[in-house]
């Protein structure tokens, strides 16, 4: 453990930057979010379309979903009635 202690990257990290990284990795520690992530990284899709991949309820999709929103990974936009998620901030990502 003291090689991590004394390493590089400990010295310059902020223990409010090892706070972010934990929360970061706490909303990836579930394989349901890491396949919406995955599903969204190939296109835009509805909570509906996300359940019927996924084969989990809409009401479960949603609770992930808020969750992946309030940690600022996906956003929302809307096309006429339908509600579509998208990766949030992936075009500034792959630039």
């Amino acid at each position: 453990m003291t090689e991590y202690q004394d390493s590089h990257f400990s010295k310059e990290l902020k223990e409010s930057d090892l706070y972010i990284l934990t929360e970061f990795f706490k909303v990836l520690g579930n394989p349901a979010r890491i396949r919406i992530l995955l599903l969204l990284m190939e296109q835009d899709l509805c909570v509906g379309d996300l359940a019927d991949q996924l084969g989990i309820t809409q009401s479960a999709v949603s609770r992930q979903l808020n969750l992946l929103k309030s940690n600022k990974l996906v956003r929302r936009r809307r096309d006429g009635k339908m509600i579509f998620y998208t990766l949030k901030g992936c075009q500034s990502a792959l630039q």
